[in-house]
């Protein structure tokens, strides 16, 4: 069961295509979501994004932080830059 994320940075989009889960360094502590995920609305910080992909390819970035929303199996990463780890 996928969900669909959309991942940019203000040059260009990184990700945007259907996932399995994304595991994301939260404000308050890392999180992962995944399909039917309550609506929520996080600051991230410093740390490592992982993505498991629909073809359960993982793909790992380091940010420097960010913001990340999901609602309705529809999920935005949005951060300044980032680093293939």
């Amino acid at each position: 069961m996928t969900f669909h994320l959309f991942f940019a940075i203000p040059e260009q989009i990184v990700f945007n295509d259907e996932v399995f889960s994304v595991i994301i360094p939260g404000t308050l502590g890392s999180f992962e979501a995944l399909k039917d995920h309550a609506p929520i609305l996080s600051t991230l910080i410093s740390g490592t994004v992982e993505i498991l992909d629909k073809n359960k390819k993982s793909w790992v970035w380091k940010i420097p932080s960010g913001y990340f929303e999901m609602s309705h199996n529809k999920a935005t990463l949005l951060v300044d830059s980032v680093d293939l780890n």
